[in-house]
């Protein structure tokens, strides 16, 4: 037979695609979390820092996180009430609470304005699905890294 090769370590060649065959499932949430992650870092750092919304305080780029649903899905999302609004649009009737204003011409007086209703009429921003729908390759890639760590881990190092 002129065309035989031999094969040397093919029993630790099985035993180690057995053991990353059994971690690659148990860390498939660290793998959702990472790319959750990196859609939430890609929306605040892209869409939340001032180029679709007016940033004032900050406070809704910093109510976003990520939370593993189950065993296939991360969720990315805000606690805000004002969130879902300013994502999808908004038009209808707001009630406005009374409240004192400064006046700012003619001296510190303040004035005390009553409870009304506001016609509301804000367009939506699209910030959180244009970020999933453009991030999507660097959520990928914290995806790959974790499976990469986890095969290098299991092959001591030489993958």
């Amino acid at each position: 037979m002129a065309d035989a090769y031999s094969v040397r370590g093919a029993d630790r060649l099985q035993q180690r695609l057995a053991e990353l065959a059994r971690r690659v499932p148990a860390a498939r949430g660290g793998m959702l979390y990472h790319a959750g992650e990196a859609i939430r870092a890609f929306m605040v750092d892209s869409y939340l820092s001032g180029q679709r919304l007016r940033r004032i305080s900050g406070r809704l780029a910093g109510s976003f996180s990520t939370v593993l649903r189950g065993d296939d899905e991360a969720v990315v999302g805000s606690q805000l009430v004002y969130a879902g609004p300013h994502e999808f649009g908004f038009q209808g009737v707001v009630s406005v609470r009374p409240f004192m204003r400064a006046r700012t011409r003619g001296g510190a007086k303040t004035i005390a304005v009553r409870g009304h209703a506001r016609q509301m009429n804000v367009r939506p921003k699209y910030y959180a699905r244009d970020a999933a729908r453009f991030g999507a390759p660097t959520a990928t890639k914290a995806a790959e890294a974790v499976f990469q760590r986890i095969a290098r881990e299991v092959s001591g190092g030489n993958a």
